[in-house]
């Protein structure tokens, strides 16, 4: 039997790799040679693009991607995301209460809710960002929309809204 994790070859009734010590499943894998290195690559190619700081993934964490997912979140009624969106400084010195969230998302529907986001600005630099954007509510007449910017910082790898 052929392990999952190094592709080496072990005696069939081995419960762990000799090589690598991975726990084998002769009663539910059967690799042999050639699917147990199609398996590695394809492994190492998903897992590039989960690392990668420039591929797709970077764009879903993204400070851009925060703002949309903030704004999305609110929209939804999605409480617990709006503030996973939220530097955990920002809460500590300012929590978002159920009743702010509420208010928030009250005075947004009441425009109709959002009909559409769009990011003007992304100035990264660092660990910190700046991006500004407009967004266009259901209810506005004329194209009218309301812009703003907010800033981010990078909070356990991930973007947070500051301010």
């Amino acid at each position: 039997m052929y392990c999952p994790k190094c592709g080496k070859l072990n005696k069939e009734e081995a419960k762990f790799c000799t090589f690598c010590g991975e726990k084998l499943f002769p009663e539910k894998i059967k690799l042999t040679k050639k699917t147990g290195i199609v398996g590695l690559i394809i492994f190492g190619f998903v897992l590039l693009l989960i690392l990668n700081p420039f591929g797709h993934n970077s764009v879903k964490n993204s400070p851009s991607a925060t703002v949309k997912n903030f704004y999305e979140a609110l929209e939804k009624g999605e409480y617990s995301k709006v503030k996973g969106y939220v530097s955990s400084q920002v809460l500590l010195q300012e929590p978002l209460t159920i009743e702010d969230f509420n208010k928030m998302r009250e005075e947004m529907m009441s425009l109709g809710g959002i009909k559409k986001i769009e990011i003007t600005k992304e100035n990264i630099e660092g660990e910190t960002a700046e991006v500004c954007y407009s967004l266009n509510y259901r209810n506005y007449g004329n194209g009218e929309t309301d812009s703003n910017c907010f800033y981010l910082i990078k909070e356990g790898g991930v973007w947070k809204i500051v301010e």
